[in-house]
């Protein structure tokens, strides 16, 4: 319960629904902002899990031949997370721009732009197809390699673990899309997964670049609504810090009608952190950890 004493400012209906549809929209973007937010710490265990296995090699571990297949079942398994969360965040998208924008043709827009990066890449059509693989038909790592070799001053001996796929095993599925694998088909055979995946996440971070300057100006209009009340009340209350701040529906006896919406910065903090947290990943198909 909130402390001190309770003030109450009168608003118009008009600025209550404003209201209400600037809160819901918030709620939009901090839900499609934690989907992608998803996507990278799935990522991020990805990358982990390969480490892991590579520095154990590193240190000359012993490993049986059942042991031999664990790193392939393991990043299986985490591989199919991370395209999980990127679907998740694909089939919502146009919910959530439609929500923020309140434009019906911001569906639409959102779709143009999905296709465009659909077509302007080939590892985000591999991986793509790759999600529908890993759920409906198998593994999506079908092998592995371990490279080890000194490095050409012959000062340091280098260690990589090499996941990869096979397109002969893609083919093999009637369901993977026929013009993917016609152009797979025009290179090798086995393909490493690591720089695909990390492809994806760059042409998912340009995505999701271009979903942010689409309804940036409606999420700034939306804030505006939210700090105009706000200064109201503070202005109104003399109070410094408000603890406790609820818009909410009266009758004509005064009485509240339907449960109230919090209009307090919290969730407008939120939402910028969101937007701070996972917005440099220009380049990422070409960035490298050396230490």
């Amino acid at each position: 319960m909130p402390a001190g004493p309770a003030f109450k400012v009168e608003i118009t209906p008009q600025e209550y629904d404003d209201l209400v549809t600037a809160v819901e929209a918030l709620i939009h973007s901090v839900d499609i902002e934690e989907k992608f937010n998803g996507i990278i710490l799935n990522y991020a265990d990805i990358e982990r899990l390969i480490f892991d296995y590579t520095l154990r090699e590193l240190m000359g571990e012993d490993r049986s031949n059942v042991e031999a297949h664990q790193f392939r079942t393991d990043l299986s398994r985490q591989l199919l997370n991370f395209l999980a969360s990127v679907r998740l965040y694909q089939d919502s998208i146009q919910h959530h721009s439609k929500g923020i924008t309140g434009k019906e043709d911001a569906w639409s827009h959102v779709e143009h732009l999905t296709h465009h990066v659909f077509d302007g890449s080939v590892h985000y059509r591999i991986m793509a197809g790759l999600r529908n693989y890993a759920q409906h038909s198998a593994l999506a790592v079908h092998g592995y390699s371990i490279g080890r070799s000194w490095n050409p001053s012959g000062d340091f001996l280098d260690f990589e673990m090499k996941p990869y796929i096979r397109v002969t095993d893609l083919a093999r599925d009637p369901t993977f899309r026929r013009k993917t694998i016609d152009e797979l088909r025009q290179g090798p055979d086995e393909l490493p997964l690591k720089p695909m995946i990390r492809s994806y996440v760059e042409s998912l971070a340009g995505l999701h670049g271009k979903f942010r300057a689409m309804t940036s100006g409606s999420l700034w209009q939306h804030h505006q609504q939210i700090l105009s009340v706000r200064n109201r009340v503070e202005s109104v209350t003399q109070l410094e810090q408000l603890d406790y701040l609820l818009a909410y529906p009266v009758d004509e006896a005064g009485s509240q009608t339907a449960d109230g919406i919090n209009v307090l910065k919290t969730l407008d903090d939120y939402v910028k952190f969101l937007h701070d947290r996972n917005r440099d990943l220009q380049n990422f198909a070409k960035r490298r950890v050396r230490y």
